[in-house]
């Protein structure tokens, strides 16, 4: 089938409220029933439970980006919680994605929550990034609890950012907290991070990042936009480059060339073991603050950085 479970709701009041989708498997591995796309699909939702289901070995024959689990437009007071999605492979070639949760609820989506989901064992080997946890839009998200691991992008995604949890420019006032994510590699020419938000107001506390490499630059947290927001109590360690001398690994990265970045909170973050594997001269950058390429002006105002152990 093109598509396991899917509501379709009217994005009108509360329609949708106590839908629950729980303990379901979807996990079938014959290829005349593998479920392709869309494991769980939810368009409208107002209070509805997505939780405890297993999703897995999907059909990825087809030219198309693959999420096992997907809030769409106007999905508002939701929870994604407890689901375990593992073993899939996206290798159906050019510029496709694989996500393991994707949010895109636009700007009426508020108050979902994704917490307490064990993402496991992808590989993409097409060009476009591949992320554990994807948010395109929406307002008022926690995404807290989830356990990421053994992501390995194989393809050549160049810039375009692979992650294990990616949050896009059009998001407001996101939450990320007490994530594990750890064995995440890009083996191809192309960047990773264990975090990575455009997102104008994404706070970050208690995170874990380790074990990461990727053959470009290479980061546990990289930021661009940030505004008022508090990074703080993230452990992010073991990051390294495996390729090329003009690349480097770093810790943590906010970055303000295109977006301003400003009046931030740094603080209370543990990183360490962060290496330039392909010379022994090579950089490797613990936190950094970087406002070149034109940055606005007010990039750098009322950024407190303190208590930090690098």
């Amino acid at each position: 089938s093109a598509w396991g479970i899917t509501v379709n709701a009217a994005e009108v009041g509360t329609n949708g409220q106590g839908v629950l989708i729980d303990g379901n498997v979807l996990n079938d591995s014959t290829n005349s029933s593998q479920i392709r796309r869309y494991a769980i699909y939810a368009l409208g939702t107002n209070g509805a439970t997505i939780s405890n289901n297993q999703i897995g070995n999907m059909s990825l024959t087809l030219a198309e980006t693959v999420y096992p689990i997907y809030i769409a437009t106007g999905v508002k007071n939701t929870t994604i919680t407890g689901n375990t999605i593992a073993n899939i492979s996206n290798t159906n070639g050019g510029a496709y994605q694989l996500l393991g949760i994707g949010c895109n609820t636009g700007t009426t989506g508020i108050n979902n929550v994704v917490s307490n989901n064990n993402i496991t064992n992808f590989t993409c080997s097409n060009t476009s990034g591949s992320a554990g946890i994807y948010v395109f839009n929406g307002n008022l998200l926690t995404i807290s609890g989830n356990t990421i691991y053994k992501m390995n992008q194989t393809g050549a995604n160049a810039n375009s950012i692979c992650g294990a949890i990616a949050v896009g420019s059009a998001p407001t006032n996101v939450t990320l907290s007490s994530n594990n994510m750890r064995n995440l590699k890009q083996t191809a020419a192309g960047n990773f991070a264990g975090i990575f938000s455009l997102s104008p107001s994404c706070t970050m506390t208690n995170n874990i990042v380790d074990s990461l490499s990727a053959a470009y630059y290479c980061y546990g947290i990289e930021m661009e936009g940030n505004k008022n927001s508090t990074i703080s109590g993230n452990r992010i360690s073991n990051i390294s480059t495996t390729n090329l001398s003009s690349y480097r690994p770093m810790g943590m990265l906010v970055y303000g060339a295109t977006n301003s970045t400003y009046g931030m909170t740094i603080t209370k973050n543990t990183i360490s073991n962060i290496k330039n594997n392909y010379t022994s001269t090579g950089l490797a950058w613990g936190l950094c603050i970087d406002a070149n390429a034109g940055a606005a002006t007010t990039f750098n105002s009322n950024i407190i950085v303190s208590n930090n152990v690098v």
